[in-house]
């Protein structure tokens, strides 16, 4: 019983000075619990201590990405595109998972368009229902021995 007292004791502690040290170093909670709770590193910009793991543009697309698997979400159309032909041009392979068939095909078509080289395949990926969400994932693993990148970018 004191061991389960002692560490719930020392997990309020933890809380109270992570507050504190929000407010004197005027970051938000997140990004200060980031420094703790090293699982949140790189999450979202605003998770990710301005030390770690901090990338410009520019050099992203420095990145060799011969080899390496993505899967992009929302993949039809804003940053899901870009981001999608941008990995292409780097020589990724890229699924491009979205929800409406037929603009999935077309922007696949207009990366293969840009970018010559490019490798991608669409993947209708409809993750308002659970099974279609489960068979989009099956498409996927029998086309693909492995993920190696990951952008969630639908909604």
């Amino acid at each position: 019983m004191a061991a389960t007292s002692t560490s719930k004791m020392s997990s309020v502690a933890l809380v109270v000075a992570v507050i504190i040290g929000c407010a004197l170093k005027s970051q938000t909670l997140f990004h200060h619990l980031a420094n703790y709770y090293h699982p949140l590193i790189g999450l979202a910009p605003f998770v990710t201590p301005e030390d770690k793991y901090g990338f410009k543009l520019n050099q992203v697309q420095s990145v060799d990405l011969r080899g390496q698997v993505a899967l992009v979400t929302g993949a039809n159309s804003g940053i899901g595109f870009e981001l999608s032909k941008m990995l292409a041009s780097q020589g990724a392979y890229v699924t491009m998972a979205c929800r409406n068939p037929q603009r999935c095909f077309s922007a696949a078509d207009r990366i293969r368009k840009e970018v010559p080289s490019a490798s991608v395949s669409p993947l209708i990926l409809d993750l308002s229902s659970l099974s279609k969400t489960n068979r989009a994932a099956r498409t996927f693993l029998q086309n693909n021995e492995r993920l190696d990148i990951l952008f969630l970018n639908a909604g």
